[in-house]
């Protein structure tokens, strides 16, 4: 299929959408339920820095717990709207259009401060690297 390019992973192939292109057409059904899901995470996001603006946690452990969650739905988000290697299963922002391009074009371009905050979500909260040493308490802040 156009604009899909496999990947052997332990003896499987798994097929990856290069972007929007070559993307499986979903039913309203599948759609509608995806919404749903879409809308956790902006109230789980909204919740999270609600939590950790107010301060309430007064624990450590439970404000990085705070701070964990929004990060993790933050990527949730940005990977909908700005999918860097979208599985052909995944929910994004591009499976809501009939064509491809009219979501390319309205979408605004990726801030500065968007790739930094999707490339430390990575390297920072959701796997254990060493680029995590390089980062200091004011950057965290």
């Amino acid at each position: 299929m156009r604009g899909e390019k496999n990947i052997m992973v332990k003896n499987k192939v798994k097929k990856k959408a290069k972007n929007g292109a070559g993307r499986k057409k979903r039913s309203p059904e599948e759609l509608r339920k995806a919404s749903n899901h879409l809308k956790y995470e902006v109230w789980m996001l909204q919740c999270m820095a609600i939590n950790i603006h107010s301060g309430l946690a007064g624990n450590r452990a439970i404000n990085n717990a705070f701070i964990e969650s929004f990060v993790i739905h933050a990527r949730v988000l940005l990977d909908f709207f700005y999918p860097l290697k979208p599985r052909l299963d995944d929910v994004i922002a591009v499976d809501f259009f009939d064509r491809a391009k009219t979501w390319e074009e309205a979408r605004p371009e990726k801030t500065d401060i968007l790739k930094t905050i999707h490339k430390r979500v990575g390297k920072e909260a959701a796997h254990l690297t060493y680029s995590r040493q390089k980062v200091s308490e004011e950057q965290k802040a």
